[in-house]
């Protein structure tokens, strides 16, 4: 099993403050190309110092702080330690005709995976598989406020339902 901890958060009122932001209208979203076949529409709070090293990433946005605190509360009620963060990001999407997108890992180097689920969705899973991507081994069914940390093995992303977008912040870590 990859998962490392899973579980719904409770939020602080500056944390939902926030995320009501972010799901309203004035957030700023930037389209974001991909390595993958599909784009979307993100917001890079850390980018990655470099793909082949270990180094902590770059800080992007004003926003980093509050969408940040929502990992190491995360962290600190789950007694998953971190050292080094790689990269920061929320990310939306919507609807695909495919049902998952590409297989990925995020990085080339060891490293962990946080999904924080910032909206209720009625499809758009996250599908991990084992090392040579050849077989599922767990889902993560999306529900608002429901956070999860895996071992960084590759992973894809379910696409939502028609007329849904699906709002996550991502964080890369060791």
């Amino acid at each position: 099993m990859s998962i490392i901890a899973a579980g719904l958060m409770k939020l602080n009122d500056e944390q939902n403050k926030f995320l009501d932001f972010v799901e309203g209208s004035y957030f700023p979203w930037y389209y974001q190309p991909t390595v993958t076949k599909h784009s979307f529409h993100g917001h890079s709070l850390m980018i990655r110092n470099g793909d082949l090293s270990p180094d902590t990433g770059i800080i992007t946005s004003q926003y980093y702080e509050p969408a940040i605190s929502i990992f190491k509360d995360f962290c600190l009620g789950t007694n998953t330690k971190y050292k080094t963060i790689f990269r920061a990001a929320i990310n939306s999407t919507s609807y695909h005709e495919s049902e998952i997108a590409e297989i990925h890992v995020d990085h080339k180097f060891e490293h962990k995976n946080f999904i924080f689920y910032i909206n209720d969705v009625s499809k758009g899973s996250t599908f991990i598989y084992n090392q040579d991507e050849t077989t599922l081994e767990d889902v993560i069914v999306p529900e608002k406020n429901k956070g999860v940390i895996w071992d960084g093995r590759p992973h894809a992303q379910g696409w939502c339902a028609p007329d849904e977008r699906r709002l996550v912040l991502i964080v890369t870590f060791i």
